[in-house]
């Protein structure tokens, strides 16, 4: 099978994935009112989901390394399928609640397994391209999947969106039946996945994931809310706002041989500090619908190379135990959504938008010096001279 053929069915699985995951923000208000509750309460269904996957890809990850990536892909799209199917046809948020916690423990295996694939595709070098194409993905769910949704949920209503999802999976399904039967690259490992935690560096990474992702999922979720309220804009022209995101996201797959050039180690950092920035202008950038687009581009812009990079070097250092290492990151990513929406939701119903996203940017902070701190103490026992 081609290394493109590959590519192309990975992105397609991360954009059912992503348009799942992200598409609660532009209708959040919509699906309030028509359960009849509160935004905070329909944001408890993306924590839920974030929870769920961050569950699955810990205790399941391993499975990408003992049966293969088909298989796995195959069980969890199937499983993805019948989530969507709960969430259509939701007469509460509990029951939107539980169809996304569904959801959550099938994307859990998915997406160890796909990027799994993505980085053992092509040789060393080609890897970060590789996983950059397969990480448009997500561009393709926010450009696409996202806005389209949103449109639908407009025109139509928010159950025919996830009905729509569902039969967008289905076709996934296709494509994953289309796949090798067997991966022997990843049948390797399949021991404890937390055991992987002691492999350098990898716990230092997961680290920066976590806070990195807690502030965006943190913010993603009320951002569509924010900007209807404050700008007067339809469920649609939101979603035109995700969509720059989106295109921000994707457009910076073009430069990912940069990271190949420069080095992963030394363009993390740079990324998370730009990340930093962006959110602490981001207050003001909302308050026009112009400032918005411009904010959610450079937004999405930053936050690929950021999870290009973390992806790829937990990939490379991992080993025989890749399978295990990136569920755990898919674990990590997911619980960060968890905390995010939950905690970060109190930020922003007690002090507003803008407390919600200073304390996005101190999460990102935070894992900058996560990062940071430990390679400079190594640096600095490195050249300490002798007594």
């Amino acid at each position: 099978m081609s290394k493109l053929w590959i590519t192309i069915i990975l992105l397609l699985g991360v954009a059912v994935i992503g348009s799942n995951s992200l598409v609660l923000s532009p209708i959040l208000t919509d699906v309030a009112a028509d359960l009849q509750t509160s935004t905070i309460a329909v944001a408890r269904a993306i924590a839920a989901y974030g929870g769920a996957t961050a569950v699955s890809a810990l205790f399941l990850g391993f499975t990408v390394d003992r049966f293969g990536a088909r298989s796995v892909l195959l069980v969890g799209g199937l499983g993805l399928a019948v989530s969507m199917l709960v969430c259509a046809l939701s007469t509460s948020w509990q029951m939107l609640v539980a169809g996304q916690a569904v959801a959550g423990l099938a994307a859990g295996v998915m997406l160890p397994a796909i990027y799994a694939v993505a980085t053992t595709t092509g040789s060393e070098d080609e890897g970060s391209r590789i996983l950059g194409r397969v990480l448009t993905g997500w561009s393709v769910s926010l450009i696409a999947g996202v806005p389209v949704s949103a449109l639908i949920a407009e025109r139509f209503s928010w159950e025919v969106s996830f009905f729509t999802l569902a039969v967008l999976v289905l076709v996934s399904l296709v494509g994953f039946w289309t796949m090798p039967r067997r991966d022997s690259q990843l049948l390797v490992n399949t021991g404890n996945p937390l055991k992987a935690i002691a492999i350098p560096d990898v716990g230092p990474l997961l680290v920066t994931q976590f806070f990195f992702m807690t502030a965006f999922y943190g913010t993603y979720a009320f951002f569509g809310d924010q900007l209807r309220a404050s700008l007067d804009i339809s469920t649609g022209v939101a979603g035109v706002v995700v969509l720059s995101y989106g295109v921000g996201f994707g457009l910076a797959a073009l430069a990912d041989g940069l990271i190949d050039r420069v080095g992963p180690a030394r363009v993390l950092p740079g990324a998370l500090v730009c990340v930093v920035i962006i959110y602490g202008v981001m207050p003001v950038l909302v308050t026009s619908l112009g400032g918005a687009v411009a904010a959610a581009f450079a937004w999405g812009f930053v936050n690929h190379f950021v999870v290009n990079v973390i992806v790829l070097r937990l990939s490379r250092i991992s080993g025989d135990q890749r399978g295990a290492v990136l569920g755990l990151n898919s674990a990590i990513t997911y619980f960060g959504a968890l905390i995010g929406a939950l905690v970060l939701g109190q930020v922003y119903g007690n002090l507003g938008f803008a407390g919600l996203v200073w304390g996005a940017a101190s999460c990102v902070t935070l894992g900058c010096l996560t990062l940071l701190v430990p390679a400079m103490m190594v640096r600095r026992r490195r050249f300490t001279p002798l007594p």
